[in-house]
This record gives structure tokens, sequence and C-alpha cells, in this order.
């Protein structure tokens, strides 16, 4: 939700900008998931890229679907499944990954689940 909530402020962003601002939004999950969580302010807008299937354990998916950015909002990677003790590592891979790819500004945004 927070990776939404994002991408739907970038996209109000974008908006004053013209067509300069392009999104990529990065999903770990399939493309049924990413059609239904995307924000509805970005359907449709031809500046908005999807990626999916991307595993923040995935370095070398992380890196390709980084290429070519110049700035990276980075959000917590939560997966229910995986459970939560893996948080802070996978993101520390999403900013290796994106200050390997040349990303030159990076936002994380983080939180930590406490049980």
């Amino acid at each position: 939700m927070s990776g939404r909530a994002c991408a739907a402020r970038l996209a109000g962003l974008g908006a004053a900008s013209e067509d300069r601002l392009r999104i990529r939004l990065v999903y770990r999950g399939s493309q049924d998931r990413a059609d239904a969580t995307m924000p509805p302010a970005l359907r449709g807008d031809a500046r908005a890229e999807r990626v999916v299937g991307v595993d923040a354990a995935d370095m070398f998916a992380l890196r390709d679907s980084l290429a070519d950015v110049h700035a990276a909002v980075l959000v917590t990677p939560h997966d229910a499944a995986r459970g939560f003790g893996d948080d802070a590592r996978l993101s520390a891979n999403m900013v290796r990954a994106a200050a390997g790819a040349g990303v030159r500004r990076i936002i994380h945004v983080g939180s930590w689940t406490v049980i």
C-alpha cells in the first residue's frame, strides 16, 4: 500500500511536468496483481511502465528493473509469506541494486514490523 501511495503522488507531480516524468512501477507479483493494485491515477497513463516478477532477493532482477532510472522511491518489500525477519536485508538489496544501476537519487520508504 505504501508503494501505491508513492506512485499516486508521483503521478500527481508528473502532471505538472508534462511528459518529462516517467514512472516505472516494479512489482514482486504477477501482471494480474500489478493490474489490480496500480494507482487509478496511472491507469492508462503512457508515462507509467510496469515491471512484474521482481523479487527483492534477486540482485540481478533488481538492477535490470532499475536500469536507466534517475531517481528511485524504494519501499520496504513486506512479504507475509516470506516472513518479516528479512525486511532489512531485502531493503538493503534494493538500495544496493539502485546504486549499482547508477540511480542518482534514492528515497527509501522504510518500515519495521513489530510482532
